[in-house]
């Protein structure tokens, strides 16, 4: 976010002022100032970036403009109510000058009736005159108080609008701050996440070792049956041999003849049962071998079983972390549209409250133009009534220094 106002905005500010300095017309600006609202709000990657600084300094911006343009319509408001009020009391002192001329005119000539008639005729047409202004000064004053309440109501607007900007201004905290917030707790279980995915491939990798031990116990399993298969049949060899001993010893009690023969039998006899006694020493060492093998893999299976037992909780919370997230996350877009409508409308009440503003301004303008109109019109008046009276003065002195009577025009 930008912490400064920038060039072009400072710029139009510029502009704003010299247009309310100078009297003209600020409709120009409208669509300049909108645009450099909406400039302050953006949506990068489905989150909304809001340039709070920016919306700030146009709005103080904004309201610094208005108060500007209040202050000079209240300066030019009261100088003329300075005007009409000096011109009140000047004509009063100069009526009031010619009531004190005329009465010691009356008291120092006589007058015939029908210029003194002619003169008190002037004189009530002067007086109510001198009402009529009056009653048009406080209508003037009557409307200025109008104008001034209309002000208030303004002013009272503005400070509403500027209390809701900072209300909004608080909301965008929040939320930043819980975005924010929400940022760590997204890096923590990303953090997580790829810790778990270690976790998986050497999970993987050990699952592997485990099928191929699983594979070499059941070869085992299979060696050890056919070593006792092994084992069997030299056992069924040897009680044979046995049996054929016994047959053989039963044979040289019967037949001594044959003793040679059963010399060689029994040689061959010692040699058979050497060789499956050797066979059979072999056959117990190789299943004593796959034996421990066996424990071994059984060993490995049963580790492998309980490390995948125990890793089981860390899945289970890691599944429940991410569903919280995902939550978390869904709540926050949702918080973000809601935000993103409440700007949306501060933007229309802005819009509104700028367009009775420049609605006021006109009306504002006409009211200034019409006072401005009607002071004209009573100094020509009231120029116009000095200047008769001057001429009806020169007639008394006339009057009084030849002793004549001068019949005046009407």
């Amino acid at each position: 976010m930008s912490t400064q106002i920038t060039t072009y905005e400072q710029y139009l500010i510029n502009q704003l002022k010299n247009a309310v300095m100078y009297k003209q017309p600020l409709n120009i600006h409208v669509k300049t100032l909108q645009n450099m609202l909406k400039a302050s709000v953006s949506v990068e990657k489905n989150k909304v970036v809001i340039d709070n600084n920016s919306i700030i300094q146009t709005i103080i911006s904004i309201v610094d403009v208005l108060f500007v343009q209040q202050r000079i319509h209240d300066q030019e408001q009261n100088k003329l109510i300075d005007e009409a009020n000096q011109s009140n009391l000047t004509a009063t002192n100069q009526l009031q000058q010619i009531e004190r001329q005329i009465v010691g005119i009356f008291n120092r000539a006589e007058f015939q009736p029908d210029v003194q008639q002619n003169m008190t005729l002037q004189l009530l047409q002067f007086e109510e005159l001198i009402c009529q202004q009056q009653n048009d000064l406080k209508q003037l004053q009557l409307e200025n108080q109008s104008y001034k309440n209309e002000v208030t109501s303004a002013q009272n607007q503005i400070q509403q609008l500027v209390a809701e900007q900072e209300q909004l201004q608080s909301n965008i905290s929040q939320i930043s701050q819980e975005n924010y917030h929400l940022k760590n707790n997204q890096s923590k279980l990303q953090n997580e996440h790829q810790a778990f995915s270690k976790q998986l491939e050497q999970y993987s990798y050990a699952y592997k070792e485990l099928q191929i031990l699983k594979a070499e116990h059941d070869q085992v399993l299979e060696a050890k049956q056919y070593a006792l298969q092994e084992i069997g049949l030299v056992q069924c060899e040897l009680e044979h041999s046995q049996y054929e001993l016994l047959q053989i010893k039963e044979s040289l009690n019967i037949s001594e003849s044959n003793n040679e023969i059963f010399q060689e039998q029994l040689q061959k006899q010692k040699y058979a049962q050497n060789l499956l006694t050797e066979q059979l020493t072999s056959s117990n060492a190789k299943y004593e071998e796959l034996q421990k093998k066996s424990s071994e893999s059984l060993n490995i299976c049963d580790r492998l079983q309980q490390f995948l037992t125990n890793n089981q909780y860390s899945d289970i919370n890691l599944s429940q972390n991410l569903q919280l997230f995902e939550s978390n996350y869904n709540k926050h877009q949702q918080t973000v549209i809601n935000l993103q409508s409440e700007l949306q409308t501060a933007q229309a009440d802005l819009i509104q409250k700028r367009n009775q503003l420049e609605q006021f301004k006109a009306k504002n303008d006409l009211q200034n133009k019409q006072t401005d109109d009607t002071r004209k019109k009573m100094q020509k008046l009231y120029d116009a009534q000095i200047k008769q009276h001057k001429k009806d003065m020169q007639v008394f002195e006339q009057i009084l220094g030849r002793g004549e009577v001068i019949e005046t025009p009407e």
